[in-house]
């Protein structure tokens, strides 16, 4: 999982690589001070995409073994229930003689 600052490092990596390029006049500086914050919003939107695909892998697997649990739960349950009814059918037997 990346920390705040992991994130930083990378827009930043973005932003440097557009504002890197020489520039001349106002328009220059204009042009990739735009261009920088373009690469930084499609950064953005590429790191969400990556961070909603980690959650929904997570909750899969996390159902999964919810649905697993929930599965050996009702087995033992229904295990128990049988050797109770059978324990129970024993004690009567016992008691009728």
């Amino acid at each position: 999982m990346r920390t705040q600052s992991e994130y930083e490092s990378i827009l930043d990596a973005e932003a440097d690589s557009a504002l890197s390029r020489p520039v001349g006049t106002r328009r220059d500086v204009q042009a990739a001070g735009a261009e920088a914050r373009r690469r930084v919003v499609r950064k953005r939107d590429e790191l969400v995409r990556e961070i909603s695909q980690l959650w929904k892998d997570g909750f899969k697997n996390l159902k999964e073994e919810n649905d697993s649990m929930q599965r050996g739960l009702r087995a033992a349950h229904q295990s128990t229930d049988i050797g109770i009814a059978e324990r129970l059918a024993d004690m009567f037997a016992g008691v009728q003689k």
